[in-house]
């Protein structure tokens, strides 16, 4: 498997489920809108005081990181995870 880092500011869409939770649905990256079939794995983590919500989303046989900044709501794709 082949890691790419990224560090990109993408557009995302994304829906809140019934339970509440943010659910990404597509993202905007290299002039494609990529829907996401499933989101495989969601996190959370700190940077200082800021709360940043990961989630492992599968689009084909990629894998990709998307960060969520919640002071900012400002999306990053922070690397690729190429089969």
């Amino acid at each position: 498997m082949d890691v790419v880092d990224l560090g990109d500011s993408v557009r995302v869409g994304a829906i809140f489920e019934e339970s509440g939770r943010l659910k990404p649905v597509w993202f905007a990256y290299d002039g494609r809108r990529l829907a996401v079939e499933r989101v495989t794995y969601a996190w959370k983590d700190r940077d200082g005081d800021v709360k940043i919500l990961h989630y492992a989303v599968k689009v084909g046989g990629t894998v990709y990181e998307l960060a969520l900044d919640t002071s900012t709501l400002s999306w990053r794709l922070e690397r690729s995870y190429v089969e």
